[in-house]
């Protein structure tokens, strides 16, 4: 057991939450302060302020003078640049798919059927962009490795092979 792999689908929710949100799209075109941002997302101020200043702690955000959130170098840089070495896209979104789905297994367990599907429109987009660049720029999240492609309550168990 890995006390450690507990903690580790926090970051991914956090930064999930914030791009099916709008919060970094909304940044990307400028920086501004939690009310603002909230005015733009039609959003809750306070919220706001909380879900930016933990990004701002693990790095995906700066703030600017006055209280205004930017995206920081390297998000910019992870989620924008694809000529990047550090460019994923928005890739993590289908993990962050998964894990909601999995949120649902109690649901599953109990009732023995499909957890109902509740995917978000933006999340559906944005987590496709890396296999949508110029030919010969996509990039795999998963290089040479296998990830799970069902989700629980919705058959079996099938892997994909990375390449």
């Amino acid at each position: 057991m890995n006390k450690e792999a507990l903690q580790a689908p926090l970051e991914l929710l956090l930064v999930g939450g914030a791009v099916e949100a709008g919060i970094f799209e909304a940044l990307r075109q400028r920086a501004m302060d939690a009310a603002e941002l909230a005015g733009i997302l039609k959003a809750d101020r306070r919220a706001v302020w909380t879900v930016a200043e933990a990004l701002v702690s693990l790095g995906y955000l700066g703030r600017q003078e006055g209280g205004r959130y930017c995206l920081s170098a390297g998000a910019e840089e992870m989620f924008y640049r694809p000529e990047s070495e550090d460019y994923t896209g928005f890739a993590f979104m289908h993990g962050y798919e998964l894990i909601k789905s999995w949120l649902k297994l109690p649901e599953v367990i109990r009732s023995g059927r499909p957890a109902k599907k509740e995917r978000s429109p933006r999340a559906a987009v944005i987590s496709w962009r890396p296999w949508t660049g110029e030919p010969g720029r996509e990039r795999r999240p998963w290089p040479n490795s296998a990830w799970p492609v069902c989700p629980p309550g919705r058959g079996s168990w099938t892997w994909g092979a990375g390449r």
